[in-house]
């Protein structure tokens, strides 16, 4: 049908990280960069087509995993604090 509205992916990445280069993992670690937050990060490693709702259940699990390094106050993080990626999660039924 011509006229319907067709979203499109909108591909790239931040426009606040453009030009650096491509954050690589060292062994499930990631080096925060200026402009960085948890929320981010957290969205990052989710991948583009997470929801907003699956990133709010996932920052706060960078946060606890890495509450020695960032401090008291997640919203403060400083560029080349290294951080550990959390335990990934198993949904469904456990193992017997």
């Amino acid at each position: 049908m011509e006229g319907r509205f067709r979203p499109q992916d909108p591909g790239g990445g931040s426009a606040r990280h453009a030009g650096l280069p491509i954050r690589e993992d060292q062994e499930g670690e990631v080096v925060v960069r200026p402009g960085d937050s948890l929320w981010t990060i957290a969205a990052e490693h989710l991948g583009q087509r997470a929801a907003p709702w699956e990133i709010a259940a996932e920052w706060p699990r960078w946060y606890e995993g890495n509450r020695d390094v960032i401090g008291q106050h997640p919203g403060r993080l400083r560029p080349g604090t290294v951080l550990r990626r959390p335990a990934e999660t198993h949904h469904g039924p456990s193992p017997s």
